[in-house]
């Protein structure tokens, strides 16, 4: 009896886009104190600036969440279902797919031309990875996506068994 269900979680790390968006974030903290020391000032209140590490806080507690973030795979009955979770509290389902639809699974190719995709998703750790895998499906519109995600043996196990042909798994990876 085969195991027909598979989770996996990657942690994205800090590159790119997410890089981008920390670095804004820190920003955006800065001039957050520096707008309200200012204001405050400004209208003759100083004494409200001692609520200014408070509303720092909860600024930062409201937002720094979504800088980390994991990916979440998850295969079960047919179905791959690809989540976001944010500081590990907050999870948000972004595609979920009918495995014997999948146009075709194969590793990532360096000169993929992503123009001929309407929406390209990434779910990898970072587009350096080493087990990086695509899949290509037709959304509602009639539209093809493209799909990155990082990819294991029992994935792609799994993968292939609901849909054979579309699976191609002519490289090894690490898990």
């Amino acid at each position: 009896m085969t195991d027909n269900y598979f989770e996996y979680a990657v942690d994205a790390k800090p590159s790119g886009k997410n890089l981008l968006f920390r670095i804004l974030l820190i920003i955006s903290y800065a001039l957050f104190a520096a707008l309200f020391f200012v204001v405050f000032y400004a209208i003759h209140i100083p004494h409200l600036i001692a609520l200014l590490p408070f509303s720092l806080v909860i600024f930062v507690m409201i937002t720094w969440r979504y800088v980390s973030c994991t990916y979440e795979y998850i295969i079960a009955v047919g179905e791959i279902s690809f989540a976001r979770i944010y500081s590990n509290k907050l999870r948000k389902e972004i595609l979920r797919l009918h495995i014997r639809d999948l146009r075709c699974v194969m590793p990532e190719e360096p000169n993929t031309n992503m123009g001929r995709y309407a929406r390209v998703y990434d779910f990898r750790s970072a587009p350096t990875t080493p087990d990086s895998y695509c899949l290509v499906f037709v959304d509602g519109r009639e539209k093809e996506c493209l799909v990155y995600f990082e990819a294991t043996n029992k994935a792609l196990k799994l993968l292939s068994m609901y849909n054979p042909s579309a699976v191609s798994t002519h490289k090894k990876t690490r898990y």
